[in-house]
């Protein structure tokens, strides 16, 4: 058994469990202000590590790993049009079929999430939905749900597929937490019952975990070397694909939206982090391979 993939899995799962209560823990303090401004600046930030993990990581690992199995495909680039494809899948099932539903941090201080949480009872009495209505939300809840978890299990294939694991982890783990903190934000707008929503949580957390043991399981079980890294190489690059939608689509581009930006100061944190963490993502590299090159000479 891979017991630093295992740690990495469980660490994945409660990080995700974590960041999906941080909507119900900011209701608890007393600056909300101050408190949501510096989870959003962390939450953008972040970007810079998944963006850097999806490139130096997944898309450069996979590449190398699909040129090393010896299947050339006639010169097509395969492993590019698998990215390329991925992404595109993605931004389908996210901005065409589902309905735009990604917010920031903010939206858990207001008016009408802190009525519902607490008074769902009396909320349910005064907002009577039609059968129609009511399936209509459940269906966006569903679909909503479905589309994150399939990135969510995308990036637990690129976990499950790498030969290191721990820049792939970090990657993940520096945005998973945000992921579901937005998600349960944007379900509590539509699911009045909480233990609805922590039912919801942990089934979306699940989905990462689930990922990297697939990935792992159908590796290990491949006996021809050549084909084991085509697959290896196949499942980076799909994931690649998911970690550059993430971070350019769902986390940059929103981001940087005028309703995004009530803070001047704030909007060039945000951009500067996210900066300076994507360089320091791509220098790992350096430190990767002067391990290498240590343990060849040793």
């Amino acid at each position: 058994m891979d017991w630093a993939l295992f740690g990495y899995v469980i660490a994945t799962f409660f990080i995700s469990v974590i960041g999906g209560l941080i909507p119900f823990l900011i209701k608890l303090v007393k600056n909300k202000t101050i408190a949501i401004r510096v989870i959003n600046i962390a939450s953008v930030a972040a970007s810079g590590l998944f963006l850097g993990g999806g490139i130096y990581h997944m898309l450069a690992e996979g590449l190398e790993m699909m040129e090393e199995s010896g299947y050339s495909f006639g010169g097509y680039p395969l492993g590019w049009t698998l990215f390329g494809v991925t992404f595109f899948l993605i931004f389908f099932v996210d901005r065409v079929i589902v309905p735009h539903s990604h917010g920031s941090f903010e939206d858990s201080d207001s008016e009408e999430d802190n009525y519902t949480l607490l008074h769902d009872d009396e909320h349910h009495s005064h907002h009577r939905h039609t059968v129609a209505d009511t399936f209509q939300e459940w269906t966006t809840i569903v679909v909503l749900v479905v589309a994150l978890s399939i990135h969510s299990f995308l990036e637990g294939l690129g976990l499950g597929s790498a030969n290191k694991y721990l820049m792939v982890f970090i990657a993940i783990a520096a945005h998973k937490w945000a992921d579901s903190g937005l998600t349960i934000i944007y379900l509590m707008k539509k699911v009045k019952q909480w233990w609805v929503l922590l039912i919801i949580l942990i089934v979306f957390s699940s989905f990462t975990p689930l990922g990297a043991i697939i990935g792992k399981f159908v590796i290990a079980s491949l006996d021809d070397e050549s084909v084991s890294l085509l697959v290896q190489g196949v499942f980076c690059c799909i994931a690649a694909g998911s970690f550059f939608f993430v971070a350019i689509v769902e986390i940059l581009s929103e981001a940087f939206e005028e309703h995004n930006n009530k803070y001047v100061l704030d909007k060039y944190l945000k951009f500067g982090l996210a900066f300076v963490l994507f360089i320091l993502m791509s220098l790992t590299i350096l430190l990767e391979g002067e391990e290498g090159e240590s343990s060849i000479s040793e």
